[in-house]
């Protein structure tokens, strides 16, 4: 695949841009970027090519970074990239180094400034700009109606329009007195939507924190700004509208002794007078954010909308922009673009709700210290890009807490049954500006460690006797220090080069091995390529498609003077390819290689001679000429059933033998002959609910057997499955992956043109992102905690001990935590996973995460150190796990029942109102019943999803990283139509340049003539409206209606047109969000697609899926009233 060099520029004629479709006549063509077309994310390995790497360049501003896609810390224009080899991204030179807390980017679109704060008042990373946090209180905007800031965005306060538990619909709201509202007390809020806020004093030190609870004010129709004498909105004539169901959320005070800042840093306005202008790079990994491109002008929308949409905003600009950096959206005060127009079935949008949702605008990027002035400092959430300062404990990205306050007694934890847990992703790669993993070799002794519970030696260690010996922050032993590693104490007792050791003052480190820790020399990278090539395949392009991928990896494979390859086919039978000898003359080429074929695939074995597995440098010829006669094989091969399982046997067998490797296998249909085989086990939907989840397990023990043999012989699979029909048993092919620690990608319905690029992608990235080698993982606790059960793909051969044949960054797991003793009152509670591997380049290291967290007594303040991202990755995982067998309504009740006991335990050890008819939501977990409901809508859990699509989804849950939770759950939804067409200069919109703010998933943000993109960081939807002006169909489309595309979903063309030059430049900045290319196609017309659309619209009820997000509040509210009675 090419990969543009830069996207369009301006024309060239110095004319202005072109023209709106509908509105100012017909635009000259430009040609912008080919869509999805986002460079490799590892360029600079030369992955597609022959010859040496090509000097390392500045990205272009619409690009994926070449050394870490969706990785925070873009270069300035200019600054120089300095690769760190293979098994790592690439460091740039800032420009300059922010400090903690300072922001980096303007926000795309701020809110309206509000009242002036105190002179010492600071914006908090969760709050609007226009809101100030002042000695603790918050000052909201009051001219634009109560606004609540929250770890997760901005909420707009609004009255609860749903119906009244206990209330069946027409039943008019029982009349009464109202509550008196009770006087302000010290430290506790009470806010009624006004302008300001009451403000007491500030807990005492020790004392345990109160929590405020907010009664929000009944909304206000969007776009207008309520006046002051105004009542709340009346609704109309015959319309029943019951009492407000207030939704409240704790929020915390201004800090809590032993824990510090909340948010754990203090960001400023923007960065030091004099400092350049941070450009648009890549984003942070795996979330939501984009940053805002410095200077980038806005443009009119793609078409005006229906009468009466909202024009521009105000000329003024908004904090910290100038006129021309303003973003044009149809909403406006805070109201989500959309909320005010009317709804896609016809009916008027509601006004913005209280109900908690994620930030929907982009957020910026904060510099984050893991701790401060000592204590701990808690992260903000993965939507938050962050620059990670390593201050003595390991960055989020690497081990994310549930709780970030730790209940002291084994009492407290049960009672507050909030889940303790870690989400670990050893290998993470870091952003370009994070504080690098140092490597330490401590010599000829290895890595300290302590001689009882053999923990590393960390920065929390301590050492008396004048140095000499070393207290282990684990078990609490004391022991001598190893010859050669004392050092004499300074005045406070610590070590005098504690400054100059990364172990004793860095969360995360890389130890130097000796020789003690291997039990044979480091084997070379090595890499089995397994290619299915039957009829089928050949039929949909899968062979075809895998042999080019393969072929433009081989050049840059890392390692390459060390690497080894082979390659291997089949389809009713299985052939061998020896690279080292020749099958045959070529004139003027090399020729293919010899081919070794076996027939038997009842007992598969691997006939490679020794030596079969041939140096890369040696058989790279041969290895390109068998792969380009691969496609013509294929289509000459008359078998209609493949030997998939067999082959996978005979290529673990011979990766085995030449010392394990990864195995990069290419599959296409379902494995029915040889051993093991799968058998078509879909049911009927009829019986989906009740026998679906049955067929998760693999189909037989022949899956799991093959698993733990590829584990002990160091094999690691790498499945590809090119789906050229409906079913392909991929639950079978997951119990292979996982079990082996392996990973698995779907391409349902395989289109070579359109997948064949995504395929080269995944395979690139795949061989590029940083990796270790034969590793074995083990977690600690501290004294008083346990590990309880682990979630991920590994395999087990200790209950201690997690072996990984690979393992790489992409690739996550979770481990539950017990509170078994009292722990000690004010410390610290202490977690490390260590883990030994080989880097790509034949060194064994040791790879320590460390991770300190407080111990606290207080309710209230455990529930306000949670962590929402790692709280939905750790529940997802546990229900997940325990998905294959169940009822598909069992899983979505297990989901809703883990909120409940939760909520119910808030409201009964943390909450200090007792009030039942308010559903009190801890600030920290306010998005948990959202999570829930969108977690219980998973395809997994759904009665319309096919089996393989819900394998795939039970691979992704178990497996993914923590940044990926939030998205999966709850996907992003772009309106394309206010899109700009025109970029700085006139030109073709760039990737880098701002995205639209998203929209709330809900029918009632869609309009009819709006175009949309909705996206889960794995897939993308592209979404047409009934009402579609025919010229935006024929700008995106090229053609006048979406009749024209067939009844099933489509790729999204290539065109020369202005608007397919916007939505390239936005999937563009999508994909280098995420990491990857994005599996994007054009939803049908009709109710098959809006149909498709509707149903991943998590806030709308999805028939026997769920119910709304209304629904959903109103059940849970329910459920806790009657646990409480």
């Amino acid at each position: 695949m090419q990969y543009p060099s830069g996207p369009p520029g301006p024309p060239s004629n110095g004319q202005p841009g072109p023209a709106w479709p509908g509105v100012g006549g017909a635009a000259p063509p430009v040609s912008g970027t080919p869509l999805g077309a986002v460079p490799p994310r590892f360029a600079q390995l030369n992955l597609g090519g022959k010859g040496p790497a090509p000097e390392p360049q500045p990205p272009p501003q619409h690009a994926a970074h070449p050394a870490a896609p969706g990785r925070p810390g873009a270069p300035a224009p200019g600054a120089p990239v300095f690769s760190s080899g293979v098994a790592g991204p690439a460091r740039p030179i800032p420009a300059y180094n922010p400090q903690p807390g300072q922001q980096v980017a303007q926000p795309a679109r701020p809110y309206p400034p509000g009242p002036a704060a105190a002179p010492h008042a600071v914006q908090q990373p969760h709050m609007a700009p226009g809101a100030m946090r002042t000695s603790g209180a918050v000052r909201q905007p009051g001219a634009y109606g109560g606004q609540q800031p929250g770890a997760y965005g901005v909420q707009q306060l609004g009255a609860y329009s749903g119906q009244l538990p206990g209330t069946r619909p027409g039943q008019p709201p029982a009349t009464g007195p109202q509550r008196p509202q009770a006087p302000a007390q010290p430290g506790r809020v009470a806010s009624s939507g006004a302008a300001g806020v009451q403000e007491g004093p500030p807990p005492a030190t020790g004392a345990q924190p109160s929590v405020s609870h907010v009664a929000y004010p009944p909304s206000t129709p969007a776009r207008q700004p309520p006046s002051p004498a105004a009542g709340p909105r009346q609704p109309p004539q015959g319309a029943f509208s019951p009492p407000p169901l207030a939704v409240n959320v704790a929020t915390p005070p201004r800090a809590h002794p032993g824990l510090g800042v909340p948010a754990g840093f203090v960001p400023v306005r923007g960065p030091p007078a004099g400092a350049p202008q941070a450009s648009a790079g890549p984003a942070h990994r795996g979330g939501l954010a984009a940053r805002p491109m410095p200077g980038y002008t806005g443009a009119p929308p793609l078409w005006p909308g229906p009468p009466g949409a909202p024009g521009p905003p105000p000329a003024e600009g908004y904090i910290g922009q100038s006129p021309a950096a303003q973003m044009i959206a149809p909403g406006r005060m805070g109201t989500p673009p959309g909320a005010a127009g009317a709804g896609y079935f016809g009916a008027p949008a509601p006004a913005k709700r209280n109900d908690p949702r994620p930030a929907l605008s982009p957020q910026l990027e904060m510099v984050f210290e893991t701790r401060r002035g000592g204590d701990h400092s808690i992260p903000p959430p993965c939507s938050t890009p962050l620059v990670v300062r390593d201050k003595g404990s390991a960055g989020p990205h690497h081990m994310r807490s549930t709780l970030n306050l730790v209940p002291q007694t084994p009492a407290l934890f049960r009672k507050l049954k909030l889940p303790f847990g870690l989400v670990i992703n050893p290998m993470a790669a870091p952003g370009l500006r994070d504080d690098p993993i140092p490597t330490v070799d401590l010599g000829p002794g290895g890595p300290v460690r302590c001689a009882e519970c053999k923990a590393y030696v960390n920065a929390y260690f301590r050492f008396v006797a004048d140095g000499g010996r070393m207290v282990c922050n684990f078990c609490g032993a004391e022991q001598p220090v190893p010859p050669g590693y004392a050092c004499p104490l300074d005045m406070e007792g610590r070590r005098r080069d504690a400054a100059d050791r990364p172990e004793l003052c860095c969360g995360s480190v890389d130890m130097v091995a000796t020789a003690e820790y291997m039990v044979r020399p480091p084997a070379p990278p090595t890499h089995l390529f397994l290619i299915e090539a039957g009829a089928g395949a050949a039929a949909c392009g899968a062979t075809a498609a895998a042999a080019a991928a393969v072929a433009s990896v081989v050049e840059g494979l890392p390692e390459p003077e060390r690497a080894r390859v082979a390659l291997a086919t089949f389809d009713a039978s299985l052939t061998f390819y020896d690279l080292t000898r020749s099958g045959g003359a070529a004139a003027g080429a090399a020729a293919p290689a010899a081919m070794l074929v076996q027939p038997d695939v009842d007992d598969a074995f691997s006939p490679l001679p020794a030596g079969g597995v041939g140096a890369l440098a040696a058989v790279r010829d041969t290895l390109l000429a068998t792969l380009a006669a691969l496609p013509a094989a294929a289509a000459a091969s008359g078998a209609s059933e493949a030997a998939g399982g067999a082959a996978l046997a005979a290529a673990v067998t011979a990766l085995g033998e030449a010392g394990g490797g990864r195995l990069h296998a290419f599959l296409a249909t379902l494995p029915r002959r040889g051993r093991p085989a799968s058998r078509p086990r879909e049911v009927p939907r009829a019986l989906a609910d009740r026998d679906a989840l049955d067929a998760l397990h693999p189909d037989g023990a022949a899956w799991g057997e093959l698993a733990a043999r590829a584990a002990e012989a160091q094999v690691r699979p790498e499945l590809y499955c090119l789906a050229a029909g409906p079913y392909m048993d991929v639950a079978s092919l997951d119990a292979f992956a996982r079990g082996a620690a392996g990973s698995l990608r779907f391409y349902p319905g395989f289109h070579a043109p359109a997948d064949a690029a995504r395929l080269q992608d995944d395979l690139r990235w795949a061989l590029a992102r940083p990796a270790g080698l034969e590793a074995v993982g083990r977690l600690r606790v501290s004294t008083g905690l346990s590990v309880g059960r682990c979630w991920g793909a590994f395999h087990r051969r200790t209950p201690t001990d997690l072996h990984f044949p690979a393992i790489d960054a992409d690739q996550a797991l979770a481990a539950s935590i017990e509170v078994d003793e009292k722990l000690a009152e004010r410390g610290e509670a202490y977690a490390q996973f260590a883990l030994l591997y080989t880097s790509p380049a034949g060194r064994r290291l040791v790879r320590v995460h460390t991770l300190a967290l407080p111990i606290t007594t207080g309710r209230s303040s455990a529930f306000r150190g949670a962590d929402m991202d790692a709280v939905l990755a750790l529940t997802a995982r546990r229900v997940a796990a325990q998905a294959p067998g169940k009822a598909l309504g069992a899983c979505r009740d297990a989901v809703m029942a883990a909120a409940v006991d939760l909520l119910v335990a808030y409201r009964q050890h943390a909450a200090q109102q007792s009030d039942t008819s308010q559903l009190l939501l801890p600030e920290a977990l306010q998005l948990l019943p959202l999570f829930s409901l969108g977690l219980s809508k998973n395809a997994l859990f759904r009665n319309d999803a096919r089996l393989d699509e819900r394998a795939l989804w039970l691979h992704r849950l178990l497996t993914c990283p923590v940044e990926a939770m939030a998205s999966i759950v709850y996907p992003r939804l772009l309106p394309l139509h206010t899109l700009p067409l025109a970029g700085p200069g006139g030109g073709a919109p760039q990737a880098g340049a701002p995205l639209p703010d998203a929209l709330p998933l809900s029918a009632a943000f869609v309009e009819a003539h709006g175009v949309y993109l909705l996206e889960n960081g794995y897939e993308a939807s592209v979404f047409f409206g009934k009402a579609v002006p025919p010229a935006t169909l024929e700008g995106l489309l090229g053609a006048h209606s979406l009749e024209a595309l067939g009844p099933a979903p489509a790729p999204l063309p290539r065109l020369a047109t202005p608007l397919s030059a916007a939505v390239n430049a936005l999937l563009n900045e999508v994909c280098r969000q995420r990491g990857r290319l994005l599996r994007t196609r054009v939803l049908p017309a009709g109710e098959a697609g809006e149909l498709a659309f509707f149903s991943a619209l998590v806030e709308d009820k999805a028939g026997s899926a769920g119910g709304s997000y209304a629904d959903c509040l109103r059940q849970l509210h329910r459920a806790i009233v009657n646990k409480l009675s």
